[in-house]
């Protein structure tokens, strides 16, 4: 996740930047098997981000993430990620993505097409300069 520009999986995963921070220090405290509560986000996020994190908006972010199947919660007030929530959602930002360029490409073959048709109806003027027949 940390390898992936942070604007790019923010997009890809329709999250806010506060959503994608809380995630983001879920994934580190996760990865280095620190817990995982509230308390221990609130802290990590503060330490990377060096924003006050109000616990209200905390559990605002946390339900929806979950809502979105991102995270999890778990025993004693733990959240986890959700790979297969955010594999889901990656895939179906793939298939936007597909569908967006396919369209893409279709109106750029439909535009060079309609260019082609119209620079074969049109004589080009010729110009004689100065030969003699």
């Amino acid at each position: 996740m940390e390898d992936v520009p942070k604007e790019r999986m923010k997009e890809w995963l329709k999250l806010s930047e506060l959503q994608y921070g809380i995630l983001l220090s879920v994934y580190r405290l996760q990865k280095h098997g620190n817990k995982t509560n509230p308390a221990t986000i609130r802290k990590h996020y503060f330490e990377n981000s060096g924003e006050t994190l109000k616990q209200p908006s905390l559990f605002v972010s946390l339900r929806e993430l979950s809502k979105k199947g991102l995270i999890m919660k778990g025993a004693h007030s733990s959240y986890y990620l959700s790979s297969e929530g955010i594999n889901g959602m990656l895939t179906t930002t793939r298939e936007d993505l597909e569908a967006d360029l396919s369209e893409f490409d279709k109106a750029t073959a439909d535009l060079k097409n309609l260019l082609d048709a119209a620079s074969m109806n049109v004589t080009p003027k010729i110009t004689h300069y100065g030969i003699n027949e």
